[in-house]
């Protein structure tokens, strides 16, 4: 599959993720919007309930048509809020049919009051006895109070679910923006190594056929333009294998091995810039979605509904969307080194390693110790890059290492002399899981990891190793311990003295 084609396939699925995630968003707040309304209409019946009991109080003590007046037009307000309610739970349609049961007791027990006060207007001989107007106004309590208990309690009920919807809601566009980010990732380390090996051939092939070998020719793999580049390439190289000697012809093959150089060049230029495209729109995508995560975990938390599960669930992939932050990180790093070098100057040790952010290597529920004493100004042949490589190694062993156990960290800086020249010698021990013997020759090397549970893509020790070759120093990892690699490891840098 070509470049750009892979470019405009994840442009499409970006846009798709988009589109569920407003659509995720839209459900949502009319879900709410409708859990508000029913919401606000059991917190009016629940004031409503409460009116109806005073409006009967006063109508017991006074019998008067205002006050009868006064309940009927507010029971007719609160019969129309209680129709409205339209729940989705059984739990929640329990309670509406209590209320609307409570409220049918409650006008036929009013009606009988009324029924009675009246007739006793009418007839002036007869008296309203004290103990049917206690019993009465005890019957009209007992179901104001029911239809008040209830309200409220569907009022909750409502609120909770709006709680559940909101945090479904919320988990829902982390899961997608999670899975998009990491398809992104694969599909980004996918394409660059398949480029740089199609890049390294056509380097390869170019060398060979310049040097006069017209026979050879360039192994070609896939449908991309590289591809493409090096089917055109070989093409061209038989086509010269059948021309004459003659002037003419050599001056016109010298003119093609040109063009294909430069042909070359531009293809080197375009896959680099396809590179530096993808990691820096994926670098932008990942710190959108490490937004989104770190937003969801503090709104969650302030609203006091985020669990430990649910708090594990949005951490995972937010440590590794900041993984794969790192690894483009460490591979643009890598492809600056490679095409571009390194410049050289004097730098002090001693501010690198003060410059350290330690806090960078904490993690909640786990005892790291860091130790990195002050020495002298110690002055090497290095960069600024220099503290990548300290940085580097002082990760790989808290990565590396048990979670379950206390973790110490030592970094030591001594002069030494090797054939006669003058050395800093920086170790950086730890008392974690260690190296085996059968991995320690192999990990400086690109896509190599060691033997833990640790996730990572083996860049970053091979990025040491660029880094301190091109000091021109060495770096190697011994046993903490000598002969007992359980103990611990220990990876040691020797750095070239800057000149006084």
């Amino acid at each position: 599959m070509k470049i750009g084609t892979q470019l405009i396939i994840i442009f499409v699925i970006f846009i798709i993720a988009l589109l569920i995630i407003a659509g995720s968003v839209i459900s949502t707040n009319q879900h709410l919007d409708r859990l508000n309304k029913q919401q606000i209409l059991a917190n009016n019946i629940e004031i409503a309930a409460g009116e109806l009991g005073y409006l009967s109080n006063d109508y017991l003590l006074y019998h008067e048509s205002q006050q009868l007046d006064r309940w009927n037009s507010k029971y007719a307000s609160f019969s129309a809020d209680l129709s409205n309610l339209n729940v989705d739970t059984p739990e929640q349609q329990v309670l509406v049919d209590n209320m609307r049961a409570n409220r049918q007791r409650l006008k036929n027990v009013f009606d009988d009051v009324v029924t009675t006060i009246e007739s006793s207007n009418t007839e002036p001989k007869k008296t309203i006895d004290s103990g049917y107007i206690q019993v009465s106004w005890s019957r009209i309590a007992v179901q104001n109070r029911g239809i008040i208990f209830d309200a409220s309690r569907l009022s909750q009920m409502l609120r909770d679910e709006e709680d559940r919807v909101r945090q479904t809601n919320t988990l829902f566009i982390a899961g997608v923006m999670g899975t998009f980010v990491l398809f992104l990732l694969a599909n980004y380390l996918l394409v660059y190594r398949h480029t740089l090996k199609a890049i390294a051939s056509l380097q390869t092939g170019t060398k060979i056929i310049g040097s006069g070998n017209l026979d050879y020719t360039i192994d070609v793999r896939g449908r991309n333009e590289i591809s493409e580049l090096a089917r055109a390439f070989n093409q061209m190289t038989s086509h010269l294998k059948t021309v004459t000697a003659s002037k003419a012809e050599l001056e016109k093959e010298v003119i093609e091995r040109k063009q294909a150089e430069e042909a070359l060049k531009d293809a080197k230029m375009q896959a680099e810039l396809y590179v530096d495209l993808m990691g820096h729109d994926i670098n932008n995508l990942n710190q959108s979605a490490m937004g989104y995560l770190e937003l969801a975990l503090e709104t969650l938390e302030q609203e006091g509904n985020l669990s430990n599960n649910d708090k594990d669930l949005l951490g995972k992939p937010l440590k590794a969307l900041n993984s794969s932050s790192v690894l483009i990180d460490n591979v643009r790093k890598l492809q600056r080194l490679v095409s571009e070098g390194v410049k050289t100057s004097p730098v002090d040790l001693s501010g690198i390693l003060q410059s350290i952010d330690l806090e960078a290597f904490q993690s909640d529920g786990r005892d790291i110790t860091i130790n990195i004493p002050a020495i002298p100004h110690y002055f090497v042949e290095a960069s600024e890059l220099l503290k990548d490589v300290f940085f580097n190694l002082i990760s790989n062993a808290v990565k590396h290492s048990d979670e379950a156990k206390p973790l110490t960290v030592s970094v030591k800086v001594e002069p030494v002399t090797d054939n006669d020249l003058q050395y800093y010698q920086c170790s950086i021990e730890d008392n974690g899981p260690g190296i085996p013997d059968a991995v320690k020759g192999k990990l400086f090397h690109r896509f190599q990891r060691g033997a833990t549970k640790a996730h990572g893509k083996g860049l970053g020790l091979y990025l040491v190793r660029m880094l301190i070759e091109s000091y021109h120093g060495r770096v190697w990892v011994e046993d903490r311990v000598p002969g007992d690699y359980s103990q611990g490891a220990r990876f040691v840098i020797q750095l070239p003295a800057a000149e006084k």
